[in-house]
């Protein structure tokens, strides 16, 4: 016989598997695609070099169907230090990461300035930012090779990106 106690223990039983799965697909997938979007998401890169180098992880390839455009969205957050004591804000030392977009190995559009210290944060002192930039291009049908690159401003300053989101949306 049913008993309110059992029939509660069972849909409670239910709700829990049902709340995991739900919660497994929204939070497990570190990268994604489907007919028109890629996305990819990393954390924990950082360079002490003053020439641009590959975000590891960053990268993705799309396969457009026709002609048409491309949008890429790279969302970030980090920080920089200088740490050479390099330029200067205001009579300040000054630190600044810029961020570019390879497809298939030509750069897409300008590279970015994507976090700074603007001169007023101390050396050791690293404060945690939100930045996010999208570049376009008109692709044609087949194959885009996407890779995400950054550098200090100054060689030996640390620029650093705590997590990343890379996102392209084609037609």
């Amino acid at each position: 016989m049913f008993t309110k106690r059992r029939v509660l223990a069972a849909f409670g039983a239910i709700l829990l598997g049902s709340l995991v799965v739900v919660v497994g697909a929204i939070g497990a997938s570190d990268s994604g695609a489907s007919d028109k979007i890629a996305f990819k998401t990393g954390a924990n890169e950082s360079t002490p070099s003053g020439s641009f180098i590959d975000v590891h992880g960053a990268a993705t390839t799309v396969t457009a169907s026709i002609d048409g455009p491309l949008v890429i969205r790279f969302s970030a957050e980090g920080s920089v230090r200088d740490l050479n004591s390099g330029g200067a804000f205001a009579g300040h030392d000054y630190a600044a990461m810029s961020v570019r977009v390879l497809v298939n190995g030509v750069q897409v559009g300008p590279a970015v300035r994507f976090f700074d210290n603007t001169g007023k944060v101390g050396v050791r002192k690293p404060r945690a930012t939100t930045a996010s930039y999208e570049w376009a291009k008109h692709v044609t049908a087949g194959a885009q090779n996407i890779q995400v690159q950054f550098k200090n401003l100054h060689a030996f300053d640390d620029a650093n990106i705590d997590d990343y989101t890379l996102t392209a949306h084609f037609h």
